[in-house]
């Protein structure tokens, strides 16, 4: 279960369903892309990957469908975002100390070749990784600590 940010219909709405998010996409694995994307104004180096390598053809394919995503990712403000994460904390994380973190990595996977509708994967962080969360539909999910060494 997640807590809804952004309204998928809005983006047609407000034509921003057709705004290109990511940026000089390039294969640097069978089954990994790395693209660079905005978010809230703040520049990432991204990638997306697939599960079992991917095509050229299966690429061009999935974009849309990652794009729809970040799309979905910037029509959510970051403060929104953030409390989204927040309510979800898992069991031993800090929520001061998640108050102090910022959005540190964005990226892309498709789970399954037969749904190839990606998630998002959202890094929080301040010096390093503190905690993960799921982002898929414009719905924050599975908000996980990070667990170091």
């Amino acid at each position: 279960m997640g807590l809804p940010c952004a309204d998928p219909d809005a983006l047609v709405e407000t034509g921003r369903d057709n705004e290109p998010v990511m940026q000089d996409p390039h294969r640097i694995a069978p089954g990994f892309f790395m693209f660079t994307t905005e978010v809230h104004g703040d520049l990432y180096g991204s990638g997306v990957m697939f599960p079992d390598g991917c095509t050229d053809a299966q690429f061009t394919q999935a974009r849309p469908l990652i794009e729809r995503q970040l799309q979905l990712l910037n029509a959510t403000p970051g403060g929104v975002l953030h409390d989204r994460v927040a309510a979800l904390l898992p069991a031993g994380a800090d929520a001061d100390e998640f108050a102090g973190c910022r959005l540190v990595s964005v990226s892309a996977q498709i789970a399954d070749a037969a749904d190839p509708d990606p998630s998002l994967s959202l890094a929080y962080g301040d010096d390093g990784v503190y905690l993960t969360a799921r982002f898929r539909g414009g719905v924050v999910s599975e908000v996980e600590l990070v667990e170091t060494p």
